[in-house]
């Protein structure tokens, strides 16, 4: 596939999540569902980093498959297949990990959890669903988009990039507008957390419909980097001196929003970029991961809540960094082993776990 090194990007950050839960476990403001004993502020640094291009990245390039594949096998034809992968395995998992997942945390810990199924970490998958469905109404008007003459332009590439970020301050201003939009609405929690990732979504779907777009993109890797120091250096300084402050005006907030929104865009494509400089070869690992990710996903989030769990049970302290690498050495090669020797062994499962036909 042309694009593979962009389906081992995608594993790789959804492989990201045992790291980030796992420094989630051992953050000093206790804000996750459980906690180490032996808390460390690293913790806090990498979980933000990671945090701050995993999931954008991950929906540009989501968005890009979902138009990659319905071009390649037709809108209708491929409806089907990805409703599937989305929803066999949200359903699959809502009603059987999260519910262990459930009964384990209100037994073993303090956490409240809200009512008796809880999405949890299974809410990129919602969104996913949601943002389908969007497309999927508006696939003409997004194809035109693409492939019109101003985005086939020279300065296309950037007037898409730089007018994305204001698909987010639409969806954003509505909760300063109309706040009891977003009170918590059971499985999707709130509406602007469904629709938070909207616009990088949309982007990743305009970059599959014009590959022109992608092409462009990476050959100015460099350039994005560059404008990512640039911009981050202006929301510092703005920051530093008191002019982008978020209390300070409604302007202030707007200018704010768009510097991050902007920023996390160039830094999202300098690594789609880099990704192929680094992925694009062979590799068997890569591959493996690539194809376990969706399992190791699924299956990690209980597994590093009962580690913590067991470790903060025995009677002695383990050190933050040993226990981070025991949680994340363990979590990984137990989630990987039951894609290996369980889900991709049997039809069922691997249907139910990752919405995929064993044959395919």
């Amino acid at each position: 596939m042309r694009y593979h090194y962009l389906d081992n990007l995608r594993g790789l950050l959804m492989v990201l999540g045992i790291v980030l839960h796992t420094c989630a476990a051992l953050s000093p403001s206790q804000y996750w569902i459980v906690t180490y004993k032996a808390s460390a502020s690293w913790a806090d640094a990498i979980n933000m980093g990671i945090h701050y291009f995993r999931m954008p990245l991950f929906f540009i390039i989501s968005g890009f498959f979902t138009i990659y594949v319905f071009t390649k096998k037709g809108l209708w034809q491929s409806i089907s297949g990805r409703v599937q992968r989305i929803l066999i395995p949200l359903i699959c998992t809502l009603f059987t990990l999260n519910v262990i997942e459930r009964m384990f945390v209100s037994s073993y810990t303090e956490y409240p959890y809200q009512g008796f199924f809880n999405v949890s970490h299974l809410w990129f998958l919602v969104n996913l669903f949601a943002y389908l469905l969007i497309v999927i109404v508006f696939f003409r008007l997004l194809k035109w988009l693409a492939n019109t003459r101003v985005i086939n332009s020279i300065i296309g590439q950037y007037l898409i990039v730089v007018m994305s970020p204001i698909v987010y301050i639409a969806v954003l201003s509505i909760n300063y507008v109309v706040e009891i939009l977003y009170a918590p609405v059971s499985i999707i929690n709130s509406l602007y957390i469904l629709l938070e990732y909207l616009h990088l979504y949309i982007l990743g779907a305009l970059i599959a419909f014009n590959s022109k777009l992608l092409d462009n993109m990476i050959k100015a890797c460099q350039r994005y980097i560059g404008l990512s120091v640039v911009a981050f250096s202006i929301l510092y300084v703005g920051q530093s001196q008191g002019i982008l402050v978020a209390e300070s005006s409604t302007l202030s907030k707007v200018v704010l929003e768009y510097l991050t929104s902007i920023i996390q865009i160039f830094v999202c494509i300098s690594l789609l970029g880099l990704s192929k400089i680094v992925l694009s070869r062979a590799n068997g690992i890569l591959k493996e991961v690539a194809d376990a990710s969706y399992t190791i996903y699924l299956f990690h989030h209980l597994l590093i809540i009962c580690l913590i769990t067991l470790f903060n049970l025995l009677p002695y302290t383990i050190p933050a960094v040993l226990t981070f690498m025991l949680v994340v050495i363990v979590a990984y090669v137990v989630t990987l082993s039951i894609h290996v020797y369980i889900i991709k062994t049997s039809a069922i499962l691997l249907y139910l776990y990752n919405g995929k036909h064993q044959s395919t």
